[in-house]
């Protein structure tokens, strides 16, 4: 699916890409004999709990996009449904889903990517923003090193307060479809 979306394998490493099996119960059987116990990764948002009381993959069937603070601190993750893993009918909701939000992260002021770009922007000053994950890997593999991404929510203040840290000059570079459009209307 990478390959055939384009990203090479330097940057599979670079962003510390993964995949989630699409069992139910794959990290938890992991965790068992670990110091990670199911209710560790249930804190971590990594596994769910059904109305039965039992464990489930929350990223199962997904490509793995770590989500990194800018001190290179993995605080959350994305993933997004690999098309072609499941069933139609065995597919679970959502085709993107990040972890929840935490006290360490909020999708409202966190940049996919910042971590990795930030030396560069904090020195030329200019930062672009897209709209996801692959966007920037993307831009990455063409050498671009002041690209990030919002997760899922628009440009909001906090982001902003945020780039000023490093950038004086913001360009977004979204969709040109309809829902594009409507968000960027909504940052400008």
């Amino acid at each position: 699916y990478l390959a055939d979306r384009g990203m090479a394998n330097d940057s599979i490493n670079e962003f510390k890409l993964g995949f989630c099996p699409t069992s139910f119960s794959w990290l938890t059987d992991r965790a068992k004999d670990s110091a990670y116990s199911s209710e560790i990764l249930e804190a971590c948002d990594l596994v769910g709990r059904n109305n039965h009381g039992s464990y489930y993959d929350r990223f199962r069937g997904r490509l793995i996009f770590p989500i990194r603070d800018t001190m290179q601190r993995p605080i959350a993750l994305g993933g997004r449904l690999v098309p072609g893993v499941f069933e139609p009918e065995n597919e679970p909701p959502g085709k993107y889903i990040n972890s929840r939000e935490t006290r360490l992260f909020s999708k409202g002021d966190t940049l996919y990517g910042l971590n990795l770009v930030r030396d560069q922007v904090a020195k030329d000053r200019n930062l672009t923003i897209v709209e996801g994950y692959t966007d920037v890997i993307g831009a990455w593999q063409a050498g671009l090193r002041n690209v990030v991404a919002c997760l899922g929510t628009a440009l909001n203040e906090k982001h902003i307060r945020l780039v000023k840290r490093f950038a004086d000059r913001i360009t977004l570079v979204l969709d040109g479809d309809d829902a594009g459009r409507k968000r960027a209307n909504e940052i400008l």
